[in-house]
């Protein structure tokens, strides 16, 4: 009895860890970093406002994926600044699509959202 009790929490246990794993690897794929190459001007210091293509770009993302594009070994090579990255949903005039309180690597997003929320 106790082995059949062993069993089935084994296979439970390893049950949910491929849910997990298939899940994970959904979201990693839905999150082409990408995409926001034709953020890369916008999203240095100084740098220029967002073009249409990267606005176009932003829509089709979570905040989530820019959040974990913004912090990539990628965007480190190429000197994106993570704060200005930050501001390019709401440059593009995007920041409903920004959460209230949402942060992104200890950077706290708090854009007004339209509406007043």
């Amino acid at each position: 009895m106790e082995a059949r009790k062993t069993a089935f929490i084994f296979g439970l246990l390893v049950s949910l860890s491929l849910l997990l794993a298939a899940s994970t690897a959904n979201a990693a794929a839905s999150c082409n970093l990408f995409q926001l190459a034709s953020c890369l001007p916008a999203s240095r210091k100084g740098g220029p406002l967002p073009s249409s293509a990267c606005c176009t770009s932003i829509q089709k993302i979570s905040p989530d994926c820019l959040c974990q594009g913004v912090q990539s070994g990628l965007a480190k090579m190429y000197n994106v600044d993570i704060p200005t990255a930050l501001t390019i949903p709401k440059n593009c005039g995007l920041q409903a699509l920004i959460p209230s309180g949402y942060s992104c690597g200890g950077t706290l997003l708090s854009y007004k959202v339209p509406g007043g929320k």
